[in-house]
């Protein structure tokens, strides 16, 4: 009887080494969720730290952002202008014998250099007027610009991994509770199969997740700002705005090191893939495109540069599958589009990429629209649009060079078909582009017009050239129809010499109209080659073009070998008003003439020789002929003296012949101000110190528009203009 009693009970031994179990994997439940809770805390501490720390690079940038630019704003826009304008009158009080008032102007100008951080001897050379307005921005604020916006990006994933870690540490904290739920369901059961299945779920929950969040405690969260490669990247990137590819590049390398393989980075990658491009080492540019997107920057400007670059390469197919699949995401992204209409282009598909650009243009035209609707600039439009027409000009100039060697070129197998193609998309793109910047609305055109012919005056000494016309017969050119002449330096528009009018003249006749802007009166026209592009109603009429030389007979370089495409927006230099030669190297003819840098030295050209100037505009002798049937016996009494008829108007910078009547005319119409603002708008001269360039085609005002004598080879006498005792000349006879 004794014996039974001492006897275990199995069951109760079963019962107490469960027990004992179960008890051991709460405790390690309590245990791991302590430490799961404490390291949750910091991992959410750390991502609202780094959040704020993103937060505070962002306004810190854009403080630094709006402070720089109001201070470039001022000493530029205001602090240089004053040079500028003091410099012009200056030089013009010279010319006109006031020596007196040139010296006061002089010595406003140098004070000028003593209250201004950017007209040093470290941006600024008051000898030629140069500014390096890159070299002060960076030196004076964006270079830390992009270092605050790269440590925000770089803050911005640092608070992103630790927020992913305190998410994993919440969840594994969840499902500790549930795991410890079922062991206390497994103790509280009878069911010996409930309770095996309870803890055989519970026990190993807790073993997984414990080991789960030992790993995700141990990895480490990348900093991108404890590794030094930023201030490599913020340096590469201001070395590519001033366009030295070269050492950008070797910045762009040691910021990709530093970083480490094993956190590449995106964005150097990207920006070494530029500054490859620009050297033209496209495979390698291929390559880190490739490299980038795989790290997940795959915006579709990295994509459209993708496709371009292969397109440099000739991997025309590839190009356009690339830019295909990113359109299918990305459909109205002109820019893009452009890209693949340029490949479909080179590949030979003649059809489907003049679809291509119809569809382009289509597009452009709703962007446009809806641009305007939102009261937004939709000037980026037609500037995308010509500076694809600039590509296509380039495509069609390495067909036609015999000696240019570029993969683009071998890879082409019809270049004739190529050559056609791209001739016809060009004038495609640049109708549009002149339809969507003045809103015309396609229409009929029956203009006529005929081969223009250009009239340089040039300086006494034949060196320099300071006015260009451009004469040319004309019909069909209706009333109400708008005619616009856009004149291109080396294949890119100067805004400056746009010339536009609502025509409400004869629909007749011979017309002179000077397309120089006239800065007072000693402007000189930059070498070039130049084209001049004649509108009516957005559609292109005729065309035609003239070349200017420098001092020593030289235009722009020509390129034999190793063509390499380059965008438009990289062939100008904005604050020297720069237009480059093909290879994108500056060259001392491409240099834009600046009279008011050009004659204060009185090294380059004595001052004396505009003085005797071959023809010059003049000052206030806006006139045409009145007479709307040229065959009229108005007209006929008009002519009977000599052919020629004037009167005083303040219209437009034109001179219009007619069939049986001569007449001249130069814009009065619209004066710049005073002190010199912006070049961009249509053909006009500058105010009382040649300065603003916008608005129509205008002359100069008191700072000594052009009044000389302009000879008539057409008539035997003089033309007499009441407003003024000098003869008129007629530039266009």
């Amino acid at each position: 009887m004794s014996e039974d009693t001492n006897t275990p009970d199995p069951d109760s031994t079963s019962n107490r080494t469960f027990n004992v179990i179960v008890a051991i994997a709460v405790a390690v439940i309590a245990l791991a969720g302590s430490f799961i809770t404490k390291i949750q805390s910091d991992a959410s501490s750390l991502s609202s730290a780094a959040g704020n720390d993103e937060q505070m690079y962002y306004y810190r940038a854009m403080g630094e952002q709006i402070s720089g630019d109001a201070n470039t704003n001022y000493e530029f826009g205001t602090i240089y202008q004053l040079w500028v304008e003091y410099n012009l009158l200056a030089t013009s009080a010279e010319k006109n014998g006031d020596l007196a008032a040139a010296n006061s102007y002089r010595n406003l100008r140098d004070n000028l250099l003593n209250n201004s951080s950017l007209l040093t001897s470290d941006y600024f050379d008051s000898t030629t007027g140069n500014i390096d307005l890159l070299a002060y921005k960076t030196n004076l604020y964006q270079l830390n610009v992009i270092q605050l916006l790269e440590m925000q990006s770089a803050a911005s994933d640092v608070a992103d991994a630790w927020d992913e870690k305190d998410s994993a540490y919440v969840l594994q904290l969840t499902l500790l509770a549930v795991a410890s739920f079922l062991l206390g369901l497994a103790l509280m059961t009878k069911s010996k199969i409930a309770r095996t299945v309870f803890v055989a779920s519970g026990i190993p929950m807790v073993v997984i997740i414990s080991i789960w969040a030992y790993i995700v405690w141990k990895q480490p969260v990348y900093d991108l700002r404890e590794t030094g490669a930023i201030q490599h990247f913020a340096n590469g990137v201001n070395l590519t705005e001033q366009k030295h590819w070269t050492e950008a590049l070797e910045q762009f390398n040691r910021a990709i090191d530093l970083a480490g393989e094993d956190q590449p980075y995106g964005h150097a990658y990207i920006h070494r893939a530029q500054a490859n491009a620009k050297l033209g080492k496209f495979e390698a540019a291929v390559n880190d495109y490739l490299l980038a997107i795989d790290m997940g920057e795959n915006d579709p400007n990295v994509v459209g540069n993708l496709v371009w670059a292969l397109f440099q390469t000739g991997k025309f197919p590839q190009a356009i599958e690339v830019g295909q699949t990113a359109l299918e995401e990305n459909p109205d992204n002109l820019w893009l589009q452009l890209r693949v209409g340029m490949a479909l282009l080179a590949n030979g598909d003649q059809e489907t990429a003049k679809q291509q650009y119809q569809n382009i243009v289509e597009l452009a035209s709703d962007k446009a629209s809806n641009m305007r609707s939102l009261g937004d600039d939709p000037s980026e439009i037609w500037w995308q649009l010509n500076d694809a027409s600039f590509q296509l000009e380039k495509l069609v100039q390495l067909l036609k060079k015999s000696k240019a060697v570029s993969p683009v070129k071998s890879s082409i197998k019809d270049k004739q078909l190529v050559i056609q193609s791209a001739q016809d998309f060009i004038s495609l793109l640049n109708e549009a582009s002149v339809s969507l910047q003045y809103e015309i609305v396609k229409s009929e055109v029956k203009t006529v017009v005929n081969s223009p012919e250009f009239a340089l005056a040039t300086t006494s000494d034949q060196v320099y050239v300071h006015k260009v016309d451009v004469v040319f017969q004309y019909s069909g050119l209706e009333k109400g129809q708008l005619l616009a002449i856009k004149v291109l330096r080396n294949g890119i528009e100067d805004p400056s010499w746009t010339y536009t009018k609502i025509w409400d003249q004869n629909s007749q006749g011979k017309i002179t109209i000077i397309l120089t802007p006239a800065y007072a009166d000693v402007y000189i026209v930059p070498p070039g080659t130049y084209e001049v592009h004649i509108y009516v109603n957005g559609k292109l009429i005729q065309s035609g073009g003239f070349l200017v030389n420098g001092s020593d007979s030289s235009t722009t370089a020509e390129i034999d070998s190793n063509f390499v495409f380059s965008d438009m927006l990289n062939s100008f230099n904005f604050f020297n008003m720069d237009i480059f030669a093909d290879t994108g190297d500056l060259v001392e003819e491409d240099l834009y003439f600046d009279p008011t840098q050009f004659y204060e030295t009185g090294q380059e050209i004595d001052i004396d020789t505009l003085n005797n100037d071959e023809e010059t505009a003049p000052e206030n002798n806006d006139t045409f002929t009145t007479c709307e049937d040229p065959n009229s016996p108005e007209c006929a009494s008009q002519d009977a003296t000599n052919g020629d008829t004037t009167e005083d108007t303040a219209n437009d910078n034109i001179t219009e012949d007619t069939t049986n009547g001569d007449s001249t005319s130069d814009n009065a119409d619209t004066g710049g101000e005073d002190a010199g603002g912006d070049t961009g708008g249509e053909n006009s001269d500058g105010g009382d110190a040649g300065g603003d360039t916008g608005g129509e085609n205008s002359d100069g005002g008191d700072a000594g528009g052009n009044s000389d004598p302009v000879e008539d080879p057409g008539s035997a006498e003089p033309v007499e203009d009441p407003g003024n005792v000098d003869p008129v000349e007629d530039p266009g006879q």
